[in-house]
């Protein structure tokens, strides 16, 4: 069987790699592989967020299965790492440790390479927050405390786990050891501990004070990695000035082309004024910011790169320079290898260089690189030059892993998939009001390449769902797949695509499935219908919140739901679909609530 490795990169929207919005590619290298590759520029995440778009993505099952992504990836029992070590690999992963993984998937990671701290202030806005604000209103209802007790108990499982590989296992902290003290770490499991034994005591009383004390609660104050230091202020500092007319080139590239070619929408300018004058509502002034962001986006990362918070964890280059590591001292061994990266720079705080290295040369001349190829884009581009940066950069980064696998000889039974979790709507292209929390295509739409030195070009140009990925990556393996939980498909064996893609999430914040309205979608060739309905509710056509003519109105910028045919066949058929998937979502539901007490996690 071939060794296996899988680049995630956060956030990629498909239309931006290639020449897709550039005149000469973002993605040289990756556009090179294309050759011996099976290529599919239109698979669709489940949704617009990295925890509901990975647990489809893992998983290869529908992201709303087995009470969503509540608790990540392990409710589903076949999560990739499972299948993985249960066909003889040794696996290898690299991920940050608040992307919640228990000890019952751990034991399917061989190798832990964590990428950050724990940071519980990322639990309390995705979690606990939520509930709290519930109580100001009522008490918590018996299934929602039997679903925090179970996720409290997870977090304890994971997060004391984190510190124990950290002091145990050298390895897993390779990428962080320059933030690591290990006395500090040491008192931290130890108080981490002692809150777990008060939480064993009286699980509600303990649950009780994580919503009352709030980021006051002694689990706030445990942590002892700071995620500022990922990007020394200093070294940055050093690089703007010794780089200061290269960014300004930049700068002014992303401005002109902009206001040469990405047109402002009048009639979202005035819905916004209006909207804002009718409520007072800041928040309908978002339009504006956004043309503001994509017209200063150069400037914009150089400002919040030196203000706090930036980057939360380590650069593309570091990350792959530190699995060529470990793949240099790896021993000789007849057992194959299943790696996967997750890179962060094209995500919201977009970044271009390797902002955690202390090498100025090595910086200079990623910058002097970005500066070229932002020159000879000049005037035929539109959106967000950094962004197309940060795929630029990425793309050297995969060039260089491919380097040392030719180098090695690694190539010759080594598969590699490079793949988003979601898209990405800080591209700018169109600019919308709504950035992130919306059912248009650049949220959704992702590209996937599966490389083998001896597969033939493949170029899948029909919909697939990005559970499907990892079926079709285990199928180019030569790996047994049948595994009951997978529901994907093998792109392969459907070379024409789907008829149609389906999105599913639980809008932002805490993935409640038990109160809150689920956010649908359906797309198709012809259209793009969006609906919100409670679970406990009833789908009805009336609960069609969008729709999108897709052949009239590609980039999806005129809502026709309210005057759309819901007799037309197609639209029906469709509704009849989504109405069928919302009805197994709920008794999916029901069945986990009725035996959450059974299950492991």
């Amino acid at each position: 069987m071939d060794n296996v490795i899988v680049i995630f990169v956060d956030s990629v929207f498909s239309d931006c790699i290639g020449k897709g919005r550039t005149k000469v590619s973002s993605t040289p290298f990756v556009d090179s592989l294309m050759n011996n590759s099976i290529f599919m520029p239109n698979v669709f995440s489940f949704g617009p967020y990295t925890n509901a778009a990975t647990k489809g993505l893992f998983c290869s099952a529908p992201t709303l299965d087995d009470y969503g992504y509540y608790f990540g990836i392990n409710t589903v029992k076949d999560s990739h790492y499972k299948i993985f070590k249960d066909n003889g690999y040794e696996t290898y992963s690299f991920y940050y440790p608040y992307y919640i993984i228990s000890n019952e998937t751990i034991k399917s990671i061989d190798h832990t390479v964590y990428s950050g701290g724990f940071v519980y202030s990322a639990i309390w806005r995705g979690q606990f927050e939520y509930y709290k604000k519930i109580k100001e209103h009522r008490e918590l209802t018996k299934d929602e405390i039997k679903l925090l007790d179970k996720f409290v108990c997870l977090l304890f499982d994971c997060w004391e786990t984190y510190y124990k590989k950290i002091i145990e296992e050298p390895e897993s902290r390779i990428l962080i050891d320059y933030l690591i003290d290990l006395n500090k770490i040491e008192k931290s499991l130890k108080k981490l501990e002692e809150e777990q034994r008060k939480f064993d005591l009286d699980h509600n009383k303990y649950i009780a004070g994580i919503l009352e004390e709030e980021m006051s609660h002694p689990l706030a104050d445990v942590d002892c990695i700071e995620r500022e230091k990922y990007a020394d202020n200093d070294f940055l500092r050093k690089v703007y000035s010794s780089n200061r007319d290269r960014f300004r080139k930049i700068q002014k590239v992303n401005k002109w082309s902009n206001i040469l070619n990405n047109r402002v929408s009048g009639r979202y300018v005035l819905s916004s004024i209006k909207s804002f004058f009718e409520t007072g509502n800041k928040d309908h002034l978002r339009y504006f910011y956004n043309i503001y962001c994509c017209l200063n986006a150069p400037n914009k990362m150089i400002k919040d790169s030196l203000n706090g918070v930036w980057q939360e964890m380590p650069s593309a280059r570091t990350q792959i320079r530190k699995g060529i590591e470990i793949l240099k001292k790896r021993e000789l061994t007849n057992k194959p290898f299943y790696m996967l990266f997750h890179v962060l720079d094209a995500h919201e705080r977009i970044s271009y260089f390797s902002y955690d290295s202390n090498d100025l040369t090595l910086v200079s001349e990623e910058i002097k690189d970005a500066e070229e190829f932002a020159s000879k884009n000049k005037k035929h581009f539109k959106g967000n030059i950094v962004y197309q940066l940060s795929l630029h950069y990425i793309d050297a980064c995969i060039s260089e892993l491919f380097h040392y696998l030719s180098e090695s000889g690694l190539d010759k039974n080594t598969t590699v998939m490079i793949v988003a979790d979601h898209g990405s709507s800080y591209t700018y292209f169109p600019i919308r009001k709504n950035v992130v929390n919306n059912y248009h295509r650049e949220n959704y739409n992702i590209p996937a390449l599966i490389w083998n030195r001896n597969l033939p070009k493949n170029i899948l140009n029909g919909y697939y769902m990005s559970s499907d990925l990892y079926k079709t990556l285990y199928a180019t393996c030569g790996m047994k797949s049948d595994y009951r939980h997978i529901k994907g498909i093998d792109a392969m064996e459907y070379p024409n695509g789907r008829d149609y893609v389906i999105s599913e999430y639980m809008g932002p914040g805490c993935p409640d499935m038990l109160t809150k309205e689920v956010w649908l979608s359906i797309r198709n060739k012809e259209y793009l219908l969006a609906f919100k309905c409670h679970l406990n509710e009833q789908m009805s056509i009336s609960k069609l919140v969008e729709a999108y003519d897709l052949k009239n109105d590609p980039l999806e910028m005129r809502n026709i739901a309210s005057f759309i045919n819901l007799k037309d066949t197609t639209v029906s058929a469709m509704y009849n679909i989504i109405k069928e998937r919302f009805d197994e979502i709920c008794a999916n539901r029901d069945s986990f609530i009725n035996t959450i007490d059974e299950i492991i996690i």
